[in-house]
């Protein structure tokens, strides 16, 4: 029985229970995101194999040529990814799929005359190449765009509600004689300042005791200030770790060491080229692998993000009167009277 999609018969509840919350990552990690930056980093191993003079049969290409190359690696739609689906189902190969498209692109007359010099330049996309030079690329690329399109400026928007300025007050249209005015309220810190309010809470509180509990009992006396100055420092640790996190990449062939690239040019300087390639795409390059990058991109990377949240949890654990009492920490009572 075929079921009709929906967040019921999803397979997984990243499309189905939760497809609103995640709706915005499918530029990145759909297999549409991954078509895009596989003809991505192909057609860019091109281009640096005709600028770097290795090969006699590719030389730099002209100002059409590059045009044409750059429209295809940049403008990958939907619609050119649902072509690449059409010819895999001739390839029964994913990856060949985009390489058969690039070539397809180049020769076509719908982004204009096709270009001479990309005729004798078709066979040189995959050059060299195994699958897992291209995959490893573009998965680290899509790592990496995620990182800087939405995982960052989200963290950077839930450190900015540790202290969300209150909204304006809405005018009233039909306002009524007030002869003792409301005074007007203090404004709350800008996003960009929310850093060092929390340092200039340690240092305000820095002299301020409270009793300080480990294995869930009261244990030494610390400070309010020392408790800021923790969140502090774990917000810059975290935030910067999940800013720099290095996502490495390879492309070395099928066994890691460069044979069809020595066997083709073997005067080459392969090592060096491969890592002015892969630095060109913002990725770091790994010197050395085999086949597979066996450095695990995702897992020094992700793993930083649960941190970081906790770190963001921190306006909740300063409410210092949340579950005060039980904790033995000092909270303020209201007054019977009025204070003179």
């Amino acid at each position: 029985m075929s079921l009709p999609f929906s967040s019921l018969t999803a397979v997984s509840p990243v499309d189905g229970r939760y497809a609103d919350k995640t709706a915005a990552l499918r530029e990145y990690f759909s297999e549409y995101g991954l078509i895009k930056r596989r003809a991505l980093v192909m057609v860019g191993w091109l281009v640096q194999l005709s600028e770097s003079g290795y090969i006699a049969q590719l030389p730099p290409f002209d100002a059409a040529s590059r045009a044409r190359l750059d429209a295809i690696a940049q403008n990958v739609t939907i619609a050119n990814a649902e072509r690449v689906k059409e010819i895999e189902r001739t390839t029964n190969h994913d990856l060949k799929a985009v390489e058969y498209y690039i070539k397809e692109a180049c020769a076509s007359a719908e982004l204009g005359p096709p270009p001479a010099q990309l005729q004798g330049a078709m066979e040189f996309v995959h050059f060299a190449c195994t699958s897992e030079d291209v995959n490893n690329l573009a998965y680290g690329l899509m790592l990496k765009d995620a990182r800087e399109g939405q995982l960052i400026p989200m963290l950077e928007k839930v450190e900015a509600e540790l202290f969300e300025p209150e909204p304006e007050p809405k005018p009233n249209p039909n306002p009524k004689p007030n002869p003792t005015p409301k005074p007007t309220p203090k404004p709350k810190p800008k996003p960009k300042q929310v850093e060092a309010k929390l340092v200039e809470l340690a240092h305000a509180t820095a002299e301020v005791p409270m009793l300080a509990h480990t294995h869930g009992q009261p244990a030494t006396p610390t400070t309010v200030g020392k408790e800021f100055a923790n969140v502090v420092h774990r917000l810059r640790q975290q935030m910067q770790c999940v800013r720099e996190a290095p996502l490495l990449g390879k492309i070395a062939g099928a066994t890691g060491s460069y044979q069809a690239h020595l066997a083709a040019c073997p005067d080459a300087d392969w090592p060096a080229f491969a890592e002015k390639f892969v630095s060109s795409l913002g990725l770091k390059w790994n010197k050395y692998t085999t086949q597979i990058d066996p450095a695990p991109i995702p897992s020094p990377d992700l793993h930083r993000h649960p941190h970081a949240h906790q770190v963001h949890d921190a306006d909740r654990a300063a409410r210092l009167h949340r579950g005060a009492l039980p904790r033995g920490l000092p909270v303020q009572h209201g007054a019977a009277r009025p204070v003179p």
